[in-house]
């Protein structure tokens, strides 16, 4: 399980609250190949630009990519084979709070997330057994179907944990989680 603490500025899509799924968290501003998006409760369908996205959806890509802006401003994207859930979230543009998490269930999520603007702000991203918790941070995440992950820090600084340890990762290191636990750290130039 891989997560990134976060919070920035919220910019409100509008949706009314009749809408499946509730309101918009973000949406699809650019996309090649497959992509595939299944909202909670409906069936899956081809991604196309511009379709908004809600919590609980699923993203996936076959032969394709796809880049995600979200209602906070954090841009998403994720590269061919890969399967994202939008667990959760909350974002509350008032008191610049943000709650989220988001699930790679296989594949690549590269994320670019903006400072944080209140201190409880969360943003978490799972992905088999690790948890790394950033703010304003460009970040990587390769997500092992077998349960291992990698997370390499762009910038900023990450704070990366499993059930069997805990490390803190800074611009240019990558951090990879054994199916264990384990966390090996080593200058992203040299994986």
């Amino acid at each position: 399980m891989v997560s990134i603490a976060a919070a920035c500025l919220v910019v409100a899509m509008a949706a009314t609250s009749d809408e499946p799924g509730g309101e918009p968290i973000g949406r699809v501003v650019a996309l090649s190949g497959e992509v595939f998006v299944t909202p909670v409760g409906g069936a899956r369908a081809p991604a196309v630009r511009g379709v908004y996205l809600r919590e609980g959806d699923l993203i996936e890509t076959g032969a394709g990519k796809v880049r995600l802006l979200m209602t906070d401003k954090s841009v998403l994207s994720l590269t061919a084979d890969s399967r994202l859930q939008l667990t959760t979230y909350r974002v509350r543009p008032a008191e610049k709070r943000r709650n989220a998490r988001l699930t790679v269930l296989a594949g690549r999520l590269w994320a670019l997330v903006s400072q944080a603007v209140h201190p409880e702000a969360r943003y978490e991203v799972e992905s088999g057994n690790a948890v790394a918790g950033v703010r304003g941070t460009e970040l990587v995440v390769d997500a092992d179907p077998s349960g291992g992950a990698a997370v390499t820090v762009l910038a900023g600084v990450v704070e990366l944990a499993s059930p069997a340890a805990q490390e803190t990762l800074g611009a240019r290191e990558l951090g990879r989680v054994a199916e264990a636990g384990a966390i090996a750290i080593a200058s992203a130039s040299e994986a």
